[in-house]
């Protein structure tokens, strides 16, 4: 990564753009993981569609044609809003722009792995697999099954609200989140921008967890049911239910009591939270003192 950290120092010190910055920084990282067959293309727009709802989107990653686009109004917007909460040096400010960037891609690089692990099948036995698989299976087997091209296109924001509206609970957000934050903890030297990573870490470790939710990946599986999609665009049988490949996975149980009990028996508290698994009251007030 002493790479980036040095592709960071050129840029600042040269004024090259942001989407200079990025095309870079996207080929070493298809290069570092091996992703040339599943990244085709880097595209950048003024707005994401949820800009439409006051909702600021830096970057997403188009798992249907392999691509990564990042929103450069959004992102400018973002970076400022950010900058303020933390009041950031103006000093620092370019140089924190280009760590915000850093981060938001290796978000959506992080979604380019998860695509190579399932289609390649990778450690198909690790916790990580089996929760990547089950969140993305509807895109590559029940969506094909089930649905043509044409039914997919006309019911493709209707599908995404849905989606949008588990956002927070997914795991394979969850997971790209916690692993980019991480990295840019590594990566950055300059403290204030490195604190705001840490800062950025804790509150997407916590996310989704509430007094009434003690597992944010159970509740998205149990909420994001593929039958909400299926009736949206007209189909009620022939899918079958997410429920039943998560009764598969070691730490699950219909019963939330004895799933906390079987998830802290396998899992530590770190892991658990890495992967969303349920957590006890009295953990979830600890972190909330945090």
């Amino acid at each position: 990564m002493e790479e980036i950290n040095e592709l960071i120092t050129f840029c600042v010190n040269n004024d090259i753009s942001i989407e200079d910055y990025v095309r870079e920084l996207i080929k070493i990282l298809v290069t570092e993981y091996n992703l040339q067959k599943y990244l085709q293309y880097l595209g950048f727009q003024n707005d994401s569609k949820l800009s439409i709802l006051d909702i600021l989107s830096i970057s997403a990653y188009d798992m249907t044609n392999d691509g990564i686009i990042v929103f450069k109004n959004d992102f400018e917007k973002v970076a400022v809003n950010k900058a303020k909460e933390i009041n950031m040096r103006n000093r620092l400010f370019k140089q924190f722009k280009f760590y915000l960037i850093t981060q938001a891609i290796l978000h959506e690089i992080e979604h380019v792995k998860q695509k190579k692990m399932v289609k390649g099948h990778v450690d198909i036995n690790n916790l990580e697999y089996k929760l990547v698989y089950l969140t993305l299976r509807h895109l590559y087997e029940e969506y094909p099954r089930y649905l043509d091209k044409e039914t997919i296109t006309k019911y493709q924001d209707k599908i995404e609200s849905i989606q949008f509206a588990y956002y927070n609970s997914n795991p394979t957000e969850r997971l790209a989140e916690i692993r980019s934050n991480k990295t840019m903890i590594d990566l950055v030297t300059e403290e204030q921008i490195k604190k705001f990573f840490e800062k950025e870490l804790n509150e997407k470790i916590i996310r989704g967890y509430t007094s009434k939710i003690n597992s944010p990946t159970v509740y998205f599986f149990r909420n994001m049911s593929k039958g909400d999609i299926f009736s949206t665009c007209g189909i009620y049988k022939g899918y079958i239910s997410y429920l039943s490949y998560l009764k598969n996975l070691d730490f699950y149980d219909n019963n939330d009591d004895i799933m906390l009990e079987k998830s802290i028996k396998l899992y530590g508290l770190n892991e658990r939270l890495f992967y969303g698994l349920p957590i006890s009251g009295e953990e979830y007030k600890s972190l909330q003192k945090k």
